[in-house]
């Protein structure tokens, strides 16, 4: 698993040489990066089978990075097709490490939503100033 998460994270990358530049296949292993993810899943650290939180994170990290790809060529901006894959894979990939919310639509917990704690002391003043002083 390490080393396919490998493959793809480089697949994921730009090429040095702009001649080898292909948008294609960046687009095509940030998606294939999600669909791995998916299919293995997070374990526990020490856990055996599916991605531990290094792989994940490296997975996640080639994704943000593929934001960044503005690549153009005589088709236009090829890199937009990158930049559409990696936000089409944000969304699972966060799902995959967010664990779910009791009351949660389709969670096993309480129907009522859940409840969001009350920010640190201090910090409620400071948001009230700020937005006092727009």
């Amino acid at each position: 698993l390490p080393a396919a998460v490998a493959a793809l994270v480089q697949a994921s990358r730009p090429e040095a040489v702009a001649e080898l530049r292909d948008p294609e296949t960046r687009r095509n292993a940030i998606s294939a990066l999600v669909e791995l993810s998916q299919t293995a899943g997070l374990v526990a650290t020490g856990s055996e089978g599916g991605l531990t939180t290094p792989l994940f994170l490296e997975i996640f990290e080639a994704c943000l990075d593929a934001f960044g790809d503005y690549q153009t060529d005589n088709r236009g901006d090829v890199g937009s097709w990158v930049r559409e894959a990696a936000m089409h894979a944000a969304l699972p990939l966060l799902r995959l490490a967010t664990p779910p919310e009791h009351g949660a639509p389709g969670s096993s917990g309480d129907s009522h939503a859940a409840q969001l704690s009350p920010p640190p002391e201090g910090e409620a003043e400071a948001e009230a100033e700020a937005e006092a002083a727009n």
